[in-house]
């Protein structure tokens, strides 16, 4: 079952965000602290959304376009389905985020090839906007 996270959820939300860190591309640049990541999910509880299922989570945040902010945009930060209930969590996203703005904002941190989960975007109506670069600094 799909469902949106509560407080009472935060114990699981960070213990998911440890194991989903353990296989990110950004877990090579970004160290992992339990505390940050409580409070990040905290956070965005109250001005975002986190879908849960057995084993997965996605979170989003709405802000204004940076363009116009007449209009907003809903930005997935964490997006991890292990339990193959991802396609589930997408569309929960997709609902919550479109009562609130007007474009939603996928990324991948994936560690396996771009392709396959470019493809699956794709497959979803996503059309790609650009590419990410990290450096630490």
């Amino acid at each position: 079952m799909i469902r949106q996270a509560t407080a009472a959820d935060l114990p699981r939300l960070v213990a998911l965000g440890a194991a989903f860190h353990r296989q990110d591309r950004w877990s090579g640049t970004l160290t992992f602290d339990a505390a940050s990541f409580r409070v990040t999910c905290e956070r965005m509880l109250e001005v975002g959304a986190i879908f849960l299922s057995d084993g997965g989570l996605i979170g989003l945040v709405v802000n204004p376009s940076i363009y116009n902010h007449a209009t907003s945009v809903a930005s997935e930060l964490f997006f991890w389905a292990p339990d193959g209930r991802g396609d589930e969590l997408r569309k929960a996203a997709e609902q919550w985020a479109s009562e609130r703005a007007s474009v939603l904002v996928m990324g991948c941190h994936e560690p396996g090839p771009v392709e396959r989960i470019s493809n699956w975007y794709r497959r979803k109506g996503y059309a790609p906007i650009g590419r990410q670069f990290a450096k630490v600094i």
